[in-house]
């Protein structure tokens, strides 16, 4: 289990560095949502999303032995890690699949990661990384289960508690995919908000955590496609059990409802959202969760808009998706 100090010393490590991220409101989407949503606009941290506060966190704990750090990814983590590294002088090596999104691939060249390709299945990935920590001495940097990485997304939450000092949430909505960011969050709000309602967003294409919460232990489920393909892995060893305690709720939405709320995001909100990035949202606006949460009982909901690197390839999808 990650412990709150842990959250608050990883805070002061990386505030210099990271972008403390604003709430957005949006009259339109309060009116709709029949209540107040308060939006954590991680899709205006650095590289795009929250993903750059645990790989800084991480990189930023290593000692001088260590100057070269790896990951397999084809998205945020790659990117983050790449750009953490680089800015407290270490290499960054990042197998990325075979078919990737070149635009993808440019990013983290970009942000200062050497592409490695490998095959696009989980046996390629796992071979590359090890061969990537054998041949470099490189430090692998797990997205969701290394616990230094969960400790730096958890100052989310500390932002949070600071931003609603006055008048706290009721209820909180938080993508999970792999659990990383959603049990860093639940840590630091249980230790000043004990009574606040913590909702996991889940597509129902990758519904593993919402199987794993009705069976009461981790259950591994298939990776169908999803548009949310940065939450389209399973809940792991390490987060599960801080999901499990801390957790109230996980609810699913479909494709379709993730896709209108996107694009509710960019024509309303004025904010560019990745897919993944409108799942909260699309949870919010739910009847699973209106069902749940009634509005008279819960009128101040946070939205934690996890990521903003789009695809503009998945545009016209995105689109047709909403008009269904």
């Amino acid at each position: 289990m990650v412990k709150i100090a842990e959250i608050e010393a990883a805070l002061g490590r990386i505030k210099t560095t990271i972008h403390r991220t604003p709430i957005l409101t949006n009259s339109t989407v309060d009116s709709l949502a029949g209540r107040q949503l308060f939006f954590k606009a991680e899709n205006l941290q650095k590289t795009g999303s929250f993903k750059a506060r645990g790989a800084l966190n991480a990189v930023s704990k290593l000692g001088d032995e260590i100057s070269a750090v790896c990951c397999d990814s084809s998205g945020n983590h790659g990117q983050a890690l790449s750009w953490a590294a680089k800015s407290v002088g270490k290499t960054c090596h990042v197998a990325v699949p075979k078919g990737a999104p070149m635009v993808k691939v440019a990013a983290i060249e970009n942000y200062g990661g050497l592409v490695h390709f490998c095959e696009p299945n989980d046996a390629g990935r796992e071979a590359k990384r090890n061969e990537l920590v054998e041949k470099y001495g490189a430090k692998m940097i797990h997205p969701s289960q290394d616990f230094d990485v969960i400790v730096g997304q958890g100052t989310i939450g500390l932002e949070l508690i600071e931003q609603f000092e006055e008048q706290p949430l009721d209820a909180i909505i938080i993508p999970v995919g792999g659990g990383g960011l959603i049990s860093g969050i639940a840590t630091a709000l249980r230790a000043s908000w004990p009574e606040v309602k913590i909702i996991a967003a889940e597509p129902v294409e990758v519904d593993d955590c919402a199987v794993s919460m009705e069976k009461g232990d981790l259950v591994v489920t298939e990776k169908n496609d999803t548009v949310c393909d940065g939450v389209r892995t399973n809940v792991g060893k390490n987060t599960w059990p801080m999901i499990k305690e801390l957790v109230d709720e996980v609810i699913t939405v479909d494709d379709i409802s993730v896709a209108k709320a996107w694009k509710l995001i960019m024509e309303r909100m004025k904010t560019v959202a990745e897919p993944t990035g409108a799942l909260a949202l699309a949870v919010a606006l739910s009847r699973s969760f209106n069902e749940s949460y009634p509005r008279d009982q819960f009128p101040r909901v946070g939205v934690i808009l996890c990521g903003g690197n789009l695809d503009l390839s998945v545009v016209p999808q995105m689109l047709k998706l909403a008009d269904c």
